[in-house]
């Protein structure tokens, strides 16, 4: 049986009773009986009022876009595209704050009223006219802030308008259910908790996005094979190194090595090098030259004479860092572009000789994980190679002072990363944390707790595995930095376009219209 009873006069067509399970309001007991007393439309009505409601929602997109695009070409069509969502995000915004400010859409749709475009009498139709709206924006927006992040003019839109454009797959998915419930919501409770439920309808397409790399980072092998072919060009262009200083730096090559104990009987091959290098030609030393000289000198780096290994590091460290720090003045002059590329070239040199030492960590610290960090674990093992690495005062002098302070940020670990990895020492890596782990939980949740005496080594388990995660990732980035030979630019982030456009799903705002003026249109 109905609990409330209303009674309403529409003028010219009489009185009408109307019984609802639930308390109405004036509007909404009236618009009860108007559509009590509609005419069934047949199913081309049906279509062409659809078609119609459609077009209400796409109509202030297209034109916005158009408008923006004949004014300023693809960021004018983004601005154009976006500039009624943000207004109407704004406003609300603004209202919270009691600004209690005229909706723009609300005027928009004043507008399309008037213009003859039909008036969605329903929530499904107001639900229809909102997805027009949001399909229509992201079908035409994403072509256009993935046109800006091209040829924008300031790098800060370009970055802007390329992280927007993101996901354009994604985006375009979650634009309709986003701009559906956006409308439900925001019926029952209000703009802005609708604004709520489009972000939250559009986090299931987010998931599982990505984060691009905004930039290609170079293997170790590309930027050797990169190096070499600049060195090549740079030698078939002419440059050499003048021979009298070649003969000082083999000269005082020569007192280092013998300072470090240097002996013909007990380094042969170090030994040999060293008078390879010290037979020169009179004449320029060719780039050529100077890689056989190092081949001959990497041999030794192969002896099973550790002490002679020692020995070969420091001979081919040696050569290298003459060719890696020769001055202008210290070249047989080619042409300018060939001096420059010998520059570029030994730069890249530099930047896979940092790299390959930061991938020498990662491997040996992944055959020593399991057998010597056992409680620690990759994290752990990673994090102590590069301990080593940033107290080695020689070992470091090759590394800018940037690159330095990266190393030892990523021995220490962050605060996050170290609290996970305290707590991580509850994993049952071993007999001791895991009774230590379940005295614990049965002193937190009784001996009864299975559960929870379980749950102290669970939490210790997941905690390890985060803390394993940042330490691989914060060192993946170093690595990243030392091949680009400066800071990667930061990932642009798969998830956030996604919510964004869930954000900006449209709602269709109340009519500046009164009843009766609706009714004169539709001829009530």
């Amino acid at each position: 049986m109905a609990k409330f009873s209303y009674e309403i006069s529409i003028p010219n067509q009489g009185t009408f009773v109307i019984d609802s399970d639930k308390e109405l309001n004036d509007s909404q007991a009236y618009q009860a009986v108007l559509s009590s007393l509609k005419t069934p439309l047949t199913p081309g009505q049906e279509f062409t009022r659809g078609a119609g409601i459609a077009l209400r929602g796409a109509a202030p997109v297209i034109a916005g876009t158009g408008a923006g695009f004949a004014v300023g070409g693809a960021p004018g069509a983004v601005a154009g595209g976006l500039a009624l969502p943000l207004a109407e995000m704004a406003t609300q915004a603004a209202n919270v704050f009691g600004a209690n400010l005229p909706s723009p859409t609300g005027a928009v749709e004043g507008l399309m009223t008037k213009a003859g475009l039909p008036v969605p009498e329903t929530r499904g139709e107001r639900v229809l006219q909102n997805v027009a709206g949001a399909v229509t924006g992201a079908g035409t927006q994403l072509p256009a802030l993935a046109r800006t992040a091209q040829v924008a003019v300031s790098p800060m839109l370009r970055g802007i308008a390329g992280a927007a454009a993101e996901q354009p797959v994604r985006q375009l998915a979650a634009a309709a259910p986003a701009a559906a419930a956006s409308q439900v919501v925001g019926e029952e409770y209000g703009a802005v908790p609708g604004m709520v439920a489009g972000m939250a309808a559009s986090v299931p397409f987010a998931a599982g996005a990505k984060p691009k790399q905004v930039e290609t980072i170079p293997s170790i092998e590309q930027l050797k094979q990169t190096s070499g072919k600049l060195y090549k060009f740079a030698e078939d262009a002419g440059v050499a190194f003048k021979r009298q200083d070649f003969t000082g730096f083999v000269g005082n090559l020569r007192k280092e090595m013998f300072k470090e104990g240097l002996d013909q009987q007990i380094h042969p091959t170090v030994y040999r090098a060293l008078e390879r290098m010290s037979d020169i030609p009179k004449r320029p030393i060719t780039l050529e030259e100077i890689d056989i000289l190092r081949r001959v000198a990497g041999a030794s780096i192969k002896s099973n004479n550790a002490d002679e290994r020692r020995l070969g590091a420091i001979l081919t460290d040696r050569l290298d860092g003459f060719v890696e720090g020769a001055g202008r003045g210290q070249l047989v002059s080619g042409n300018d572009k060939a001096i420059e590329a010998l520059g570029d070239a030994r730069q890249l040199w530099k930047q896979g000789k940092k790299a390959q030492i930061l991938e020498n960590i990662f491997d040996v610290a992944e055959l020593r994980s399991e057998a010597n960090y056992t409680q620690s674990g990759m994290e752990q093992a990673l994090r102590s190679r590069l301990v080593n690495l940033a107290a080695n005062e020689k070992a470091m002098r090759q590394f800018n002072k940037t690159e330095q302070a990266a190393i030892r940020d990523a021995a220490k670990g962050g605060d996050l990363q170290n609290f996970f990895r305290y707590v991580g020492k509850l994993a049952p890596t071993s007999v001791i944390p895991a009774v230590g782990g379940a005295m614990l939980g049965t002193q937190m949740f009784g001996t009864s707790g299975a559960v929870g005496a379980a749950a102290p080594a669970a939490i210790g388990a997941a905690s390890r595995a985060i803390a394993t995660r940042q330490g691989l990732s914060n060192f993946q980035n170093l690595e990243n930095m030392l091949r680009l030979g400066r800071q990667p630019r930061t990932p642009v982030s798969g998830v956030s376009s996604v919510i964004t456009r869930g954000l900006i799903s449209p709602q269709t705002a109340p009519l500046d219209v009164t009843q009766e003026e609706l009714n004169q249109i539709y001829g009530r």
